[in-house]
């Protein structure tokens, strides 16, 4: 009996460790992240309450972290059982018995300490691979900056904000390249190194102008993507709340999101909402070209209008950017719908903005075709101390306008007639059995991959 409950020992302790792999994962191995994670959803929650096993994604560094982890434990357990000197030290933090005195209060014991070990293993391992990986990510940088360094003639155009900056550097791109050759960073890659890797692959000596898009989590960083692209021309296209707990002031995201204007030369173009010129009049420099650009609610839209300024002003003619707006019609846009008899799908799953899904409940309540109207938020992170309000704010828009709420944030909790659903599973199940026709469905947030086809399939969407 004693050694079947040691293997079980071993297996739990390895799942935990696979658990908290992933958990290091999807907050990018960020110490700042993942204490912002664990204040928001609970340290006691995060570290025993979970069940569920996600795999992490299969790469290098995963492979480094897991087998430092081995080599930890495998350390620690050589150490007890040939009793040697470092026995001594670890028995004195984690050793409460051995097996010959085996009984199932040690096991309850060791079943509340090993995922403790398990998560302080997976933090130091992954400190190590830190080590080598800020050593890659300096030497692509490095090649990147030199790459740059070669291409003088290209013209970098950078684009940040706390939302929208994706769809506004594909759109400035798509119209620019009507007339330039136009490069771009991929996908979302707007950190350092996303931008080092899109550089190396996209510049070429035609490059007339490069988008950036630019990210951050904290003040600095998009400075040091600005240093090392050195960007003539700055679009920004909103300032919110996003990751507002990471920076840990409002003050500071905004200095932060400022950082793109403060690093343009004299006399350059910065583009902005018009919502930013009006509540940041003072904050902007006269020595820059502010060209101010009317808002929308439409995040799609707004992008659009940013990219068909930025063109006008770069020599694109009327018929050049009216061209490049009808394919960009035809690219794939951030909210999809799909509707038949039965549903309307407002597929909004790439937003988790407070403002994109107030939007979104303006779109549900707008719609004249279903009865029953419903958001679907998974919640928005890293809001920290203004997460209260915003959902205060997302629950009376709802009621104002009708639309009924399905959440996953127990923050939600406090509210009367909402449904809180515990998995993406218990979600789709609530969806099959209460909402099956008649459905104007907006939902907001990441989900795991497989899920859009599953809930596609409920309405026939297929």
């Amino acid at each position: 009996m004693e050694i079947l409950l040691s293997i079980f020992l071993v297996g739990y302790f390895y799942f935990k460790v696979v658990q908290f792999i992933y958990l290091f994962q999807i907050k990018e191995y960020r110490l700042d992240r993942l204490w912002c994670h664990l204040k928001e959803f609970g340290f006691v929650v995060n570290i025993w309450g979970e069940t569920k096993l996600i795999l992490p994604k299969k790469s290098t560094r995963n492979a480094i972290i897991f087998a430092i982890v081995m080599a930890f434990s495998s350390i620690m357990i050589c150490g007890y059982y040939l009793n040697i000197e470092l026995n001594q030290i670890i028995s004195q933090i984690l050793i409460i018995t051995n097996l010959e005195q085996f009984s199932f209060i040690n096991f309850l014991v060791w079943l509340g300490i090993l995922p403790l070990i398990a998560f302080v293993l997976v933090g130091i391992a992954c400190s190590i691979s830190g080590i080598f990986v800020r050593y890659h990510r300096e030497k692509i940088i490095t090649k990147a900056r030199e790459l740059i360094k070669s291409h003088s003639d290209t013209i970098f155009i950078g684009v940040t904000g706390s939302y929208g900056k994706t769809s506004a550097k594909d759109y400035i791109a798509s119209i620019l390249s009507a007339k330039f050759e136009t490069a771009k960073t991929d996908k979302n890659h707007n950190s350092d190194i996303g931008v080092a890797l899109s550089i190396l692959k996209n510049l070429k000596k035609s490059t007339k102008y490069f988008v950036v898009e630019m990210g951050a989590y904290k003040k600095g960083e998009i400075k040091k993507i600005c240093d090392l692209v050195h960007p003539k021309i700055g679009v920004i296209t909103h300032i919110g709340n996003q990751h507002l707990g990471l920076f840990g002031s409002e003050e500071n995201l905004i200095k932060a999101k400022l950082e793109l204007m403060d690093s343009l030369p004299s006399k350059s173009m910065i583009f902005l909402g018009s919502d930013i010129v009006e509540n940041f009049s003072n904050r902007l420099r006269e020595d820059l070209e502010v060209v101010n650009v009317n808002n929308s609610t439409d995040v799609e839209q707004f992008s659009l209008s940013l990219a068909k300024y930025v063109s006008e002003k770069l020599g694109l003619s009327q018929d050049q950017i009216e061209t490049s707006i009808k394919k960009i019609a035809q690219m794939p846009k951030r909210l999809i719908i799909k509707k038949n008899s039965l549903a309307t799908i407002y597929n909004d799953m790439g937003s988790s903005t407070s403002e994109g899904i107030l939007a979104l409940i303006d779109k549900i309540a707008n719609d004249e075709i279903g009865k029953i109207k419903i958001l679907v938020t998974k919640g928005i992170i890293e809001l920290g101390s203004a997460k209260a309000e915003v959902y205060r704010k997302i629950i009376s828009k709802s009621k104002e306008m009708k639309v009924k709420v399905i959440a996953n944030d127990k923050l939600f909790k406090k509210y009367d007639d909402l449904i809180l659903f515990k998995s993406e599973e218990d979600l789709l199940q609530i969806l099959k059995n209460r909402y099956k026709k008649d459905v104007v469905l907006g939902i907001a947030g990441r989900y795991r991959e497989g899920f859009e086809e599953k809930l596609y399939a409920i309405y026939d969407l297929n």
